[in-house]
């Protein structure tokens, strides 16, 4: 009799994610046409889906975090050598080149399709299969740079939707621009609304300037900074010993060997296991385990997704060390992308993401749209 956990076939999508409009982040800088490739695992029972966006086809070479590697072409060689194995051996199908930094997004994609297959032939949830997490989780969606009028009715139209209580914003770096915004946010919104900022590095290599900054801004709610400029480890220590706005780590720390420094380094209070760049549930999982051991808290960023990824970001946040502790900034991707491929999405409600305890991934795919947003598809059996 065969083994139920056989992989038979394997099917890849290059798929196209549309945004609703044109975001801008802090730097002035716009998202390229996005593209996903989504996967599906079939065993001899069951489907699993996982998803990734390859930065290697959204990005020109140099672009920070582009993979340096044919995303397309390495799915295809790692799906044919992980045909017909067991697809229970998720901590021994990674080849050494898939053990790098610039395979992350990739090992993404199938990690997440095969725990969602194994978990649907044991009959769990995801989350039980990698040890039970929190029930839900905080949500926190993200703001691009607008004028703070504009700013105020995404945030009451998010509110709306999920009562969210935490936005991340990517701020002007005008003082007194973001600190109307955040002021306005929470005399219009709600006055318990807390706030993340993600500069992209674009504030000014200035430690007075950015302390002042900060400070004032957590007058209005400000509680954490990410990546404010591009600087030594030396350079975040000496800003977080005058702030009480916690300083957050996140393209600097996109390896254990990354986090183990910056937890030495005693310079930052958080750490971003950034959507898309996990290198699946397993490796996420130990670096924020790791920044939990050096007294830091992990959280987990975004991408813009068909809605696979986002499940299994959510997932992976309910299991973080003190996962009430951060919210999830993976909220689900309808505000922002036109067309999804899953049918339900994780409820909202109060500013909480519940995570089902359905099989699997808990998601059911809408595979007329999917058939719809794919551009290119390879079947391997």
């Amino acid at each position: 009799m065969s083994c139920p956990y056989q992989i038979r076939r394997i099917t890849l999508r290059l798929c196209d994610v549309e945004l609703n409009r044109v975001n801008y982040y802090s730097t002035g800088e716009t998202d390229p046409p996005i593209r996903g490739i989504v996967v599906q695992i079939d065993t001899n029972g069951q489907t699993g889906w996982g998803e990734w966006i390859p930065t290697s086809v959204i990005y020109e070479p140099g672009h920070m975090g582009r993979s340096s590697i044919d995303e397309w072409e390495v799915a295809q060689s790692t799906a044919n050598l992980l045909l017909g194995q067991d697809a229970r051996n998720t901590r021994t199908w990674l080849a050494d080149e898939l053990k790098s930094e610039d395979a992350n997004s990739l090992v993404d994609g199938f990690d997440f399709a095969l725990h969602d297959v194994i978990a649907k032939e044991i009959g769990w949830s995801v989350q039980k299969l990698l040890g039970n997490g929190t029930p839900w989780l905080w949500g926190m969606p993200l703001l691009y740079r607008e004028s703070p009028e504009i700013t105020v009715e995404r945030a009451r139209e998010a509110y709306a939707a999920g009562g969210y209580l935490w936005f991340k914003l990517k701020p002007s770096c005008d003082l007194e621009l973001d600190r109307m915004t955040m002021r306005l946010i929470r005399e219009q919104v709600d006055p318990m609304i807390q706030f993340y900022i993600d500069p992209n590095y674009s504030l000014p290599v200035d430690p007075d300037f950015i302390v002042h900054y900060l400070n004032s801004l957590h007058e209005v709610g400000l509680r954490v900074c990410e990546d404010p400029i591009d600087a030594e480890l030396d350079f975040y220590r000496e800003i977080q010993t005058r702030t009480a706005v916690e300083i957050m780590i996140d393209e600097k720390a996109r390896t254990l060997s990354n986090v183990r420094q910056i937890g030495e380094a005693k310079c930052t209070r958080r750490i971003n296991i950034h959507a898309n760049w996990a290198g699946g549930f397993v490796q996420g999982l130990q670096r924020a385990q790791l920044a939990a051991t050096y007294g830091m808290q992990a959280i987990i960023g975004s991408v813009r997704y068909l809605g696979i990824g986002t499940a299994a970001y959510q997932t992976m946040a309910s299991l973080l060390p003190n996962a009430y502790l951060s919210p999830c900034e993976q909220v689900n991707d309808t505000a922002l992308v036109k067309h999804t491929v899953v049918k339900e999405r994780y409820q909202t409600r109060d500013g909480k993401i519940h995570i089902p305890s359905t099989p699997g991934l808990g998601i059911d795919i809408d595979h007329a749209m999917l058939e719809k947003l794919t551009l290119k598809k390879v079947v391997i059996e």
